[in-house]
């Protein structure tokens, strides 16, 4: 066998999560690179697993380096600005379904007023709403690192939210230039 101490605890680590069945296991790049360096014999022999459980082992690093080769679906290969924007659209995934509900007409004051056409909100439990969403979002932009892999559900959220947020600033945007 050609794996070092390290990489061979690495190995004997995931394959211990594997035969446990680890409900949504996934591999990060280095046990994969560790894992396709051991031989099928190594897998039975060194590691003690029968014929059907190191095929079934090869097949599932094979597909989890299929995975971790999807270009943008993880985290840490997507830059600061991309994930800033990801975030963004998150957020205005979130809100742009109450926005919906808004239709903006000029009040005594000159302003802006939002009609409200039966959601109910006003702009101050709109502005509340956002109070939460910036809040939020920036605990989400700190909890990651830069290195961390999130599932693409969390993603695709995030990015539909950015987009919603993106919308309504647009909209808002527009309404009061004219």
């Amino acid at each position: 066998m050609t794996l070092t101490g390290k990489e061979r605890d690495l190995l004997g680590s995931t394959i211990s999560s594997f035969r446990g069945g680890a409900v949504g296991m996934t591999l990060t790049d280095e046990q994969v690179d560790v894992a396709k360096k051991a031989t099928f014999g190594d897998l039975v022999v060194e590691f003690g697993l029968d014929a059907n459980v190191a095929r079934k082992f090869e097949n599932f690093v094979k597909q989890a380096e299929r995975r971790n080769q999807r270009p943008g679906f993880v985290v840490n290969r997507l830059s600061e600005s991309v994930r800033r924007r990801i975030i963004r659209e998150e957020i205005e995934a979130i809100t742009l379904a109450k926005a919906d509900d808004y239709h903006p007409s000029p009040n005594s004051s000159g302003g802006k007023k939002f009609e409200d056409h039966g959601a109910g909100e006003q702009a101050g439990m709109i502005k509340s709403n956002l109070y939460s969403i910036a809040s939020k979002a920036q605990s989400l932009h700190d909890m990651i690192g830069d290195t961390d892999e999130l599932p693409e559900w969390v993603q695709e959220k995030i990015a539909v939210a950015d987009e919603m947020v993106d919308t309504i600033k647009d909209y808002l945007e527009y309404e009061y230039r004219r």
